[in-house]
C-alpha cells in the first residue's frame, strides 16, 4: 500500500515550521511520502521547509488564482493521480502523535472511505471534542456540527473518484472539510475512528478555523458558513431547504436573536461552525414592538412615566405632568383606569375607613379620595388626545373588563396589568383577547403565579408579553428589591422581554436595572414631590426622571454587545503602547539567539513578546546592533 501525508503550507503558519518538521520526522511509520502544496511561501521558505524533512517530498505549486478549497482539492487530486492508496491529512500549523500515521495504516480497511482520530489542544491533554463515535455511517453524525477536519482525518483514495472531485470543485465552501465528508456520507460512504493516536490543534490569532469565537461576530460567521454549506447540499438532497431557510432567517434577524444566542450554544462543540442548533429555535420568537420601538432585553429601554393618580383629579395638572414627561424624554405616560365602583367593594367603603398617618397623602374617607382621583371616561379621551399632540404614548392600567374595553377603543399601544391582578385570570384573558402587548407586573407574586399568568395570556393566542420585576412596597428597603430577579426572569422566560417597575426613592435602582438588561423601566412620576396625594412622595420629579432617561440610554449604549471588539483608536494605540522583540547586545550574522539576547520594548510594530518561542534558537542573517528591533526577515 502506498501512503502519503499531505498538507497545504502557507506564510501565516511558517513561524511554526520547525514544529511541523519535527512532527513529520518523528513519525514511526516506515514508508510514507510527503506532499506539500505551496500556497504563498517564498522560495527560500519553501526550500528550508523541504530540506528539513527526512522523507521524500513531492512539491506542488499553487495557482495564484486558486481559492483555499481549490488548493485542498488539488492536493487530493495530485496524490490520487500519483497512485497512492491512503492520504493522511494534516494542517501546517498543527502537530500529531508519533504513531498517528502508523496507527491509521494499521486500522486501514477497504470497508471505510475515511478515518479520523481524536483532536487535542496543543501541549495539553484536553480534547477538542468530548467524544467521537467509533463509526460514522450517515450525515446525521455531522448534521449541524462537523468534527471531521483536515487535521485529524485520512482518505481512502480508492473511494474518491473523478465525479467526487468534480462535485467538490462545483460546491466549494469555506468549511471545505465539512463539505467533503458531507458528500461522502450522502453517497453512502462510511468512516472509522482510529484510537490511541492524536492530532494536536494549535490556537492562535491567525487561525481562522480555530477555537470558538465567543462573540456575536463569531456566531454570525457560523450562520453564514451554514447558509453557504446548506445552499450547496440542497442540490443533492432537497431536505436541506428547511435548514437553509432557518439559517437565512436567523441571519436576517440576527440582532433580534442576539441576546439569547449565548445561552443556547452547545457546550460540547468548539469549532465555530458547530455550536448553533435549530432545536433551540423551533419556537418562533415574536419581534416585540410597542408602536415603532423595539422592546428587547439589553436593548434601549422603553421608559414609562407612571403618573397614575398623581394628577389628583386635575386635568390641567395632568397635562403639565405630560409636558414634563415629554421634556424628560419618557417614551410613555401611564395613568390608572378605575372608578369608584370597579376597584373597591361597598363593604370596604361602609367601614368608612379613614387614614390619619399622613395628612398630605390622605384626606377624608376612602370613598372621598377615590371619588376625587379616578379618571372619568371623557378625561381618558382628553388625555389620549393631548398625548398624541405631544408625541408620547398614552397608556393606562385597567382594573375591570369595562376599562379594558375603554382603553381598547382608545387604541392604547399596550395594556398594563397591575401586580394586584396577576391572579385575576378572567381579567387577563379579557386583556389578552384584544391582541395587544401585555405588560405584566409581578409584585407580591410567586413564580407559579407568574407562570400561570403567562400561560393564561398565551392560551388566548397572545405571545406579546413583557414581564416586569416589581416590589409592591412604597418605598421598599434596598435589601428587599432583589434586582437579580431580572436576570432570573430572563432565564425562566427567555421568549419574553423582562423589565422593572420601580417604587424606590431616587434614581440608583432603575438605572441599575438597565445595566441588568431591563427592557422596560416604569417609574412613578410627579412634577412636585410636595403635592398632596397618594404617590407623590415616592415618585421621581422632573430632574430625577430626566436623569433616569438620559443615564439609561448611556448605560445601554455603554453595555454594547457580547462581541469582544478592539476599536480603531485602540488598534492605533496598540502599535505605540505594546512591545516588540529587541536585541540586548550587538550580534553578528549567523549567531544563534538565546533568551538573554532579547528583551521587549516599544513600539509594538514587529515581532510580539508572545512569539518569543519562535525566535529563540534561530540564527541572524545579518549583523545587528544592541536595541535594534528584530524582524522575521532577520532570521534564518
Amino acid at each position: 500500500m502506498r501512503v502519503a501525508f499531505g498538507t497545504v503550507v502557507y506564510k501565516a503558519a511558517y513561524k511554526f515550521h520547525r514544529d511541523f518538521i519535527d512532527t513529520i520526522n518523528k513519525q514511526d511509520a516506515e514508508a510514507f511520502d510527503v506532499f506539500l502544496l505551496n500556497d504563498d511561501l517564498d522560495d527560500n521558505e519553501y526550500d528550508n521547509l523541504i530540506q528539513g524533512i527526512n522523507r521524500s517530498v513531492i512539491r506542488i505549486m499553487s495557482d495564484e488564482m486558486n481559492s483555499i478549497p481549490e488548493n485542498r482539492i488539488r492536493l487530493i487530486e495530485r496524490v490520487k493521480k500519483e497512485k497512492y492508496d491512503l492520504l493522511i491529512l494534516g494542517d501546517f500549523d498543527d502537530t500529531m502523535s508519533e504513531n498517528r500515521i502508523s496507527n491509521i495504516l494499521s486500522n486501514f480497511s477497504n470497508d471505510y472511505s475515511f478515518f479520523y482520530n481524536e483532536l487535542y489542544y496543543l501541549n495539553t491533554d484536553k480534547k477538542f471534542f468530548h467524544s467521537l463515535p467509533p463509526i460514522i455511517e450517515d450525515i446525521d453524525s455531522i448534521y449541524e456540527c462537523n468534527f471531521l477536519g483536515l487535521s485529524n482525518t485520512a482518505l481512502n483514495l480508492k473511494k474518491i473518484d473523478r465525479t467526487m472531485l468534480e462535485t467538490l470543485y462545483n460546491k466549494q465552501t469555506t468549511a471545505f472539510d465539512w463539505m467533503i465528508y458531507s458528500l461522502l456520507l450522502l453517497q453512502g460512504h462510511k468512516g472509522k475512528r482510529v484510537d490511541t493516536c492524536k492530532t494536536y490543534y494549535r490556537i492562535y490569532d491567525q487561525n481562522t478555523a480555530g477555537e470558538a469565537d465567543i462573540s456575536l461576530g463569531g456566531l454570525k460567521k457560523e450562520v453564514e458558513i451554514k447558509i453557504d454549506h446548506y445552499s450547496k447540499l440542497i442540490d443533492i438532497d432537497s431536505a436541506y431547504i428547511d435548514l437553509l431557510k432557518f439559517y437565512s432567517m436567523l441571519h436576517d434577524s440576527f440582532e433580534e436573536y442576539s441576546n439569547i444566542l449565548f445561552e443556547k450554544l452547545t457546550i460540547n462543540n468548539h469549532y465555530w461552525w458547530g455550536r448553533l442548533s435549530t432545536d433551540y429555535f423551533l419556537k418562533e420568537r415574536k419581534h416585540m414592538r410597542i408602536k415603532n420601538k423595539e422592546i428587547k432585553n439589553y436593548g434601549k429601554p422603553y421608559i414609562i412615566a407612571e403618573i397614575g393618580a398623581n394628577h389628583n383629579g386635575d386635568m390641567e395638572l395632568a397635562k403639565k405632568m405630560i409636558d414634563s414627561a415629554v421634556e424628560c424624554g419618557a417614551d410613555a405616560v401611564k395613568f390608572q383606569s378605575w372608578t369608584n365602583k370597579s376597584l373597591i367593594a361597598q363593604a370596604e367603603y361602609d367601614n368608612n375607613q379613614k387614614y390619619d398617618d399622613c395628612p398630605k397623602k390622605h384626606f377624608g374617607s376612602l370613598k372621598e379620595m377615590v371619588d376625587k382621583y379616578y379618571l372619568r371616561e371623557d378625561q381618558h379621551y382628553l388625555l389620549k388626545e393631548y398625548c398624541d399632540q405631544k408625541g408620547v404614548d398614552f397608556c393606562s392600567t385597567p382594573f375591570s373588563e369595562q376599562e379594558v374595553d375603554l382603553l381598547n377603543d382608545l387604541d392604547v399601544p399596550f395594556f398594563k396589568v397591575a401586580s394586584m391582578d396577576i391572579n385575576n385570570l378572567r381579567l387577563l384573558k379579557h386583556i389578552a383577547k384584544k391582541g395587544k402587548p401585555v405588560v405584566l407586573s409581578t409584585g407580591m407574586a410567586t413564580l407559579s403565579e407568574i407562570e400561570m399568568a403567562v400561560k393564561t395570556i398565551e392560551e388566548m393566542g397572545n405571545y406579546e408579553i413583557i414581564i416586569l420585576h416589581c416590589i409592591s412596597i412604597y418605598p421598599p428597603d434596598a435589601k428587599d428589591i432583589h434586582l437579580n430577579n431580572i436576570v432570573m426572569l430572563q432565564k425562566l422566560f427567555p421568549n419574553y422581554p423582562i423589565g422593572f417597575s420601580d417604587h424606590t426613592i431616587g434614581v440608583s435602582v432603575p438605572v441599575a436595572a438597565v445595566a441588568l438588561g431591563a427592557a422596560v423601566i416604569e417609574k412613578h412620576f410627579t412634577t412636585d414631590k410636595d403635592l398632596p396625594g397618594w404617590d407623590h412622595e415616592v415618585s421621581a420629579d422632573t430632574e430625577e426622571m430626566k436623569f433616569i432617561v438620559e443615564q439609561s440610554h448611556v448605560i445601554n449604549e455603554a453595555l454594547g454587545n457580547f462581541e469582544r471588539t478592539v476599536s480603531v483608536a485602540e488598534q492605533n494605540k496598540k502599535t505605540k503602547f505594546r512591545r516588540s522583540i529587541v536585541l540586548t547586545r550587538n550580534m553578528s550574522e549567523g549567531e544563534v539567539i538565546t533568551e538573554k539576547d532579547i528583551t521587549f520594548k516599544r513600539p509594538g510594530t514587529h515581532i510580539r513578546p508572545d512569539e518569543e518561542q519562535y525566535v529563540i534558537g534561530r540564527k541572524l542573517n545579518r549583523n545587528m546592533r544592541e536595541d535594534e528591533i528584530l524582524d522575521w526577515g532577520d532570521l534564518v
